[in-house]
Parts: C-alpha cells; structure tokens; sequence
C-alpha cells in the first residue's frame, strides 16, 4: 500500500511541473514576446539561462532550452516576475513571495524522492503529502485552463 503513495506522488509531480512549465512558459512569451530575444533574454535570469545553456551544449543542442529546466529554475523566474505570475502561484493567502510559493519548495522536496528509484524504494510519501498534491496539481490545472 504505501509503495502506491509513491507511483501516486510522481505521477502528480511530473503533471504538476509541466502544468507550471505550461504557465511560466506562456506568460514569459505574452510579456516579453516569442523571439528568444523576449522571453528569454528578457524573462529568463542570465544565472538560470547560463546553467541551462550549459546543459543543452552538453545534450548537444537536442531539445528546447525549457526542457532543460529544473523546478527551481521555475519558482526564480516566478519570484522574479511575481507580477506576472502571482495569480497562478500564491497558494497562500499571507505572507510575501517568498512565503506564497513555498509549497514550490516541498514540491521539490517530493520531487527528488519519487524522480530517483533507489530513494524510491526507501523512502515512503506519506498520504497527506500525496494529498497536497493532487490538490496543487487540481489549482494549477483550474488556473492554466485558458492557456
């Protein structure tokens, strides 16, 4: 029975990062236009496009540049622009920025169990965090309806 927590857990993860790679994605490219020099130059912190420029030249330029993203790539580019992004990721209702997208935070902290199949098999999520899942994944999706 827990093991299923677990296949349940990463299955929300990996829909929870693409609904959020969906939405920064969109509102980086509406704000700051589709053309690398926008969105990119513009949306994306010269830190966090160094890193996944490095990434993709070691890939050998296969992919798009957002497939070389991390989760925490995301939630910089959603501090940095919060105007842009606070209605999608302020599941607090208190607090600054930092406070309203710490739920990011324990996203990841799930996230770096279920992606690795040894912690996998040895560390268990417990119900509620997979709870706390689905019901972000639910908000998320509700929020990215339109785009």
């Amino acid at each position: 029975i827990k093991a299923k927590t677990n296949e349940r857990a990463k299955e929300f993860t990996d829909k929870i990062e693409i609904i959020i790679q969906k939405i920064v994605l969109h509102g980086l490219k509406n704000e700051f236009g589709h053309e690398d020099q926008g969105w990119w130059y513009e949306g994306v912190p010269q830190t966090i496009r160094t890193e996944v420029t490095k990434r993709r030249e070691e890939a050998r330029g296969v992919g798009s540049k957002e497939s070389y993203f991390d989760l925490v790539h995301y939630r910089n580019i959603i501090l940095k622009h919060w105007k842009i992004f606070s209605e999608y990721f302020a599941f607090s209702k208190s607090g600054n920025k930092v406070d309203k997208t710490k739920w990011m935070q324990k996203l990841n902290e799930i996230r770096k169990i279920v992606a690795h199949p040894s912690k996998r098999l040895t560390i268990m999520i417990s119900e509620e965090d997979v709870s706390r899942l689905e019901n972000w994944m639910v908000m998320l999706n509700e929020k990215a309806i339109d785009i």
